[in-house]
């Protein structure tokens, strides 16, 4: 057992290593960004020609598409609008829970990884594939004029004066928003009108002089 996490750990440093050194080759074309900046051309060339070299095409691009699908549009209740995950991303992670089921105990019986008590390392997965589901289905964004509520990483609603709000960076899975109180919000990347609440915050941060 002792071996194998030596070797898993050699494997996490090695792929961190490789990592660091990739996205510094290629100017950091993951790093968080302003909400009005466009993905970089570095970054666009990148993801293409993955694409085009790998036999299988470019998974997380048809991950993407996959989650994007749905409403285009929030949801109107009274005066607010509400922003919930998209049906593609709610649907999509349970089509998908069966592959990550068996990638998991494959994983384990080839790297005996999880030692001499495999199952707890299985209840370790299956609690985060919950809590990620549950994420997912409960995830909930209102705006109503200048208040805003919004689901929390962990799983509680949060309220927010968005005259307060004075960043926005757009990161890999998401949003993030940072308020003049020190506060910040992580707000997911499949939302139903995600373009409209892109734009809402944009305007946003000009209202606040930001």
């Amino acid at each position: 057992m002792y071996l194998t996490l030596v070797i898993v750990a050699v494997f996490w440093i090695g792929a961190w290593f490789a990592t660091r050194k990739l996205r510094s080759f290629v100017g950091g074309m993951n790093a968080p960004r302003d909400i009005r900046e466009e993905e970089s051309l570095t970054k666009r060339v990148a993801m293409a020609g993955f694409g085009v070299l790998s036999p299988v095409g470019n998974p997380q691009e048809n991950l993407v598409t996959i989650f994007a699908f749905g409403r285009k549009d929030g949801r109107s209740e009274g005066s607010a609008t509400v922003f919930q995950a998209t049906a593609g991303w709610r649907y999509g992670f349970l089509l998908v829970l069966p592959l990550l089921a068996w990638f998991t105990v494959y994983i384990e019986s080839q790297t005996d990884i999880g030692g001499q008590t495999p199952y707890n390392f299985y209840l370790l997965v299956a609690a985060g594939l919950l809590y990620t589901g549950v994420y997912i289905w409960r995830f909930r964004l209102v705006i109503d004029g200048i208040d805003m509520t919004c689901t929390t990483n962990f799983l509680m609603t949060r309220h927010f004066d968005l005259t307060q709000l004075i960043r926005a960076e757009t990161k890999q899975d998401g949003y993030t928003l940072y308020f003049a109180d020190g506060r910040k919000i992580a707000i997911p990347r499949f939302l139903e009108g995600h373009d409209l609440l892109r734009d809402f915050l944009i305007g946003q941060l000009e209202d606040n002089g930001h």
